[in-house]
């Protein structure tokens, strides 16, 4: 053992990814497709590409992991229409854990 140190280093590692591959993965809540069935079951309509309503959607949720309120935020990130709703949509479908 002592002139290979490599091949416990190495067995450790398939180790590793053998039980990472067995570990149960939880279901994700949701997606971006969902928060924009969300969003358009709203009945508003935000005049952005559904790209752009995504990326908006992700910021708003890191805005609230940082502790910032996204209504509060530079208008340049987010629509003057629907912001409520975009909010709300984001929450529920992309960040749920920042609900309470």
């Amino acid at each position: 053992m002592r002139g290979f140190p490599h091949r416990s280093g190495i067995g450790i590692a398939v180790a590793a990814i053998g039980f990472a591959w067995l570990a149960p993965v939880a279901p994700a809540h949701a997606d971006d497709e969902s928060y924009l069935d969300k969003l358009r079951a709203t009945g508003v309509v935000i005049p952005l590409p559904a790209g752009s309503l995504v990326q908006r959607g992700h910021v708003v949720c890191d805005f609230l992991h940082r502790g910032l309120r996204p209504e509060n935020e530079e208008s340049r990130y987010f629509p003057t229409v629907g912001m409520p709703q975009l909010i709300q949509a984001a929450q529920s479908e992309l960040c749920p854990d920042t609900l309470a």
